[in-house]
């Protein structure tokens, strides 16, 4: 991203959360994970991260995961969608 990269924008992300009490969900899609970036990721406020090759089924497993009580299944998602707590 031209103004900030992924950690930056989700502390961004993460200081409007505190004044609207409300959560968005951020999952991190990186090339380049080497030992020890999860920790740097997730002490940035990111709530999972995947690393390439991504995969269709884990991507819809995150949004899937992310939708609201009764909202409709993405297309092509094989498992019911969960109410995120």
């Amino acid at each position: 991203m031209p103004e900030m990269d992924g950690k930056e924008a989700t502390r961004a992300i993460r200081g409007i959360e505190a004044q609207s009490g409300r959560h968005v969900p951020i999952v991190a899609m990186t090339a380049h994970a080497m030992t020890g970036d999860d920790a740097q990721i997730l002490a940035a406020g990111l709530d999972h991260y995947m690393t390439k090759p991504l995969r269709k089924e884990m991507i819809l497993a995150h949004i899937i995961a992310a939708c609201p009580k009764g909202a409709r299944a993405p297309e092509g998602a094989v498992e019911p969608v969960q109410a995120v707590g």
